[in-house]
């Protein structure tokens, strides 16, 4: 095959192109919670008030399932090894309040706990011990390592016992690192007694909470209307909190569940807010942009990215349900915008061939090292790799296609787009 190669000064840069998003059902409906089936991306489970819809085709219908004779829904979850079950958190402050278990995907429900205003929960995937939590607003944290069958409050340390969100994540084989969060700042525990989070003030209101489950990478939706509210993120499993972005009122926040998996899914995190929308960061929370197109209603309530496929994102508003639809994830920018950096690439790549690359520039100190990205159309991260030398192979990329290569050095960038055939 013949190689083509262009040598040229950028003539534009690339970025990712912001998504919409589109009203999925229950228009002008306050949509409580989401729950995604763990496997089939088909099934989905959506709570309004005191009931809960059905759909099994994506989210395009929907079909009523049950009601809770007056209490509220404040979560539903997917067991993540038992696909056929499911827990929802009911109440509001009653005697009826209490986490009940469907066996049956939601149709038939039995309560399984009678536990005071519960709000959020979390099943660990560790072994031999399954650890079960659900957080409530008054009583604490509850746990159960029987599935559900004897429950225990577990708040030694816990200086608030109004809990609004859990989590955890497990990065060695050892006991896992639990996180709540409640009005009084965030806690975390890994041993025999929750502490106190530093960096999130002690008088703020954590109402989200979302950690990766393999590395130290956790961020936090923090504030109640104060000049301290915002995007908190983590780097140290929960220890240490910093703001990444102030935003006052957010209500969740949701990390991509597989970035650090797969290759071709970045670092996203997107956040909800009270009245403000969403905001969406490609680059684990460095910056920032709003993503609010095709939304009519910007009060959020939750954010449900499914756990296996990062291209399925719900919010759930005060106004409707909404799926966001990705955009092409490339945009390219008028030379104006761009610094100049010559490259030596070929345009047309075939599948399973290293790639020469080569780069002249006349100085190196204000280049060397560069980032070298390649995207997918979607704007999905292929591949990422630091060189600190103007000539390498680039490795294969094992499916056609169109790709987008961009080069970035300390002050100079290179954007192009790539095809790759069989």
């Amino acid at each position: 095959m013949k190689i083509v190669f262009l040598v040229i000064s950028i003539s534009i840069c690339i970025g990712s192109a912001q998504g919409q998003w589109q009203p999925v059902g229950f228009a002008a409906r306050n949509v409580t919670c989401i729950a995604q089936h763990p496997q089939d991306t088909s099934i989905i489970l959506t709570a309004i008030m005191d009931s809960l819809f059905e759909s099994t085709d994506g989210g395009n219908s929907w079909s009523f399932l049950t009601h809770f004779n007056g209490l509220p829904i404040n979560c539903v979850m997917y067991d993540p090894a038992y696909y056929d079950t499911v827990y929802a958190l009911l109440g509001f402050g009653s005697f009826s309040d209490g986490i009940y278990r469907s066996t049956d995907g939601g149709y038939n429900w039995a309560v399984l706990e009678w536990l005071y205003w519960p709000l959020d929960m979390v099943i660990t995937h560790t072994s031999p011990t399954r650890i079960m939590l659900v957080g409530c607003d008054g009583p604490g944290v509850y746990k159960t390592e029987d599935n559900g069958g004897s429950w225990i409050i577990w708040n030694d340390g816990l200086a608030d016992s109004h809990v609004f969100a859990v989590d955890y994540c497990a990065p060695f084989d050892t006991t896992p690192i639990f996180f709540v969060g409640t009005s009084q700042g965030a806690f975390f525990r890994s041993l025999n007694v929750w502490t106190q989070a530093s960096g999130i003030p002690v008088d703020l209101k954590v109402s989200s909470v979302d950690h990766a489950r393999d590395t130290n990478l956790g961020f936090a939706a923090v504030g109640c209307g104060s000049w301290s509210d915002g995007i908190y993120r983590s780097t140290d499993f929960g220890e240490n909190w910093q703001v990444v972005d102030w935003w006052i009122y957010p209500s969740c926040v949701v990390l991509n569940p597989v970035w650090q998996n797969y290759p071709n899914d970045t670092c996203g995190v997107f956040a909800g807010d009270s009245g403000l929308g969403v905001k969406y960061t490609d680059d684990c929370g460095t910056t920032w942009q709003q993503v609010n197109s095709g939304l009519s209603d910007l009060y959020i309530n939750m954010l449900s990215y499914h756990p296996q496929d990062s291209m399925r994102l719900f919010a759930a508003t005060q106004g409707g349900l909404y799926r966001y639809q990705y955009g092409p994830g490339i945009v390219e920018n008028s030379v104006d915008e761009c610094n100049a950096l010559s490259i030596r690439v070929p345009t047309i790549w075939r599948v399973g061939m290293h790639i020469p690359f080569e780069s002249s520039v006349h100085d190196q100190a204000n280049v060397l090292p560069y980032w070298i990205r390649i995207y997918d159309a979607t704007g999905r991260l292929e591949r990422a790799e630091l060189l600190d030398r103007t000539s390498t192979m680039l490795m294969p990329i094992e499916q056609s296609g169109v790709y987008f290569l961009r080069v970035v050095g300390q002050t100079k960038q290179y954007g192009k787009k790539i095809i790759v055939i069989d």
